[in-house]
């Protein structure tokens, strides 16, 4: 069904602790984009740049209390495994036959 429908067959990967805790409250993604923009004018760069977003990202969890850390790590593990098994489940599945579904 993926390859019909043109989706990738490729297991997805599991997401960063960080990126997981970003996504939670957009105040932090706020906070990051603030951050990258001081960041970029004291160093006279442009933003935009993954690496630098994902540096400061890093730098801002990595001040959360090490036990919210942990939890954040054991979040993005589960995530991680229901989208492979989701994804698992997907590849096995067939499609519909009905006409209306085959024209999403």
């Amino acid at each position: 069904m993926y390859k019909l429908a043109g989706l990738t067959t490729n297991a997805p990967q599991k997401r960063s602790a960080y990126d997981t805790w970003a996504d939670t409250d957009p105040s932090i993604r706020k906070d990051l984009s603030a951050e990258e923009k001081d960041f970029a004018k004291e160093h006279g760069i442009k933003t935009g740049r993954a690496a630098m977003r994902q540096n400061i990202m890093k730098r801002m969890f990595s001040e959360l209390p090490l036990a919210e850390q942990k939890q954040w790590e054991e979040t993005a593990e589960a995530n991680g495994i229901q989208k492979k098994k989701d994804h698992k489940e997907g590849l096995k599945a067939s499609g519909s036959k009905e006409p209306e579904d085959q024209q999403q």
